[in-house]
């Protein structure tokens, strides 16, 4: 299983949010913006006799990032719900391709800031397990 599909198909996803997602890096020119970072950790799963590697969890770290605390703390919580949301059924909200589960890393961070107005600047960063199963 390769890893760029996955990330690919989460930058798509966020981009429906209206806010510039970048890849690794802040996208050039925004004051407010999400980064997606491939993080350490996650694993492979799979039928342990016909594809024991078959199944991969990826881990990704999602930073919103403004100029002010609501700002972020308001993407954040969007960038959750398209991630975690669930329809009445169990089903996911918000379809991605290739993936079959999504999952919280630890509980929601809270925003925290960098230096002083007004160059101020306020981060959520909230990590994401999403499955791949093939």
């Amino acid at each position: 299983m390769e890893r760029r599909p996955v990330t690919q198909a989460l930058i798509d996803a966020l981009t429906t949010l209206n806010w510039p997602v970048g890849d690794h890096k802040a996208p050039t020119g925004a004051d407010r913006y999400l980064v997606v970072w491939s993080v350490p950790g996650g694993g492979f799963d799979g039928p342990p006799l016909t594809n024991p590697h078959g199944d991969v969890a990826c881990v990704y770290q999602i930073d919103s990032v403004g100029r002010r605390q609501d700002q972020v703390e308001a993407m954040a919580d969007r960038v959750r719900a398209l991630l975690l949301g669930r329809n009445s059924d169990g089903t996911y909200q918000t379809s991605i391709p290739l993936l079959s589960e999504r999952d919280p890393e630890g509980g929601p961070p809270g925003p925290t800031s960098e230096g002083a107005p007004p160059h101020q600047v306020w981060t959520n960063s909230e990590r994401f397990v999403l499955t791949v199963l093939t």
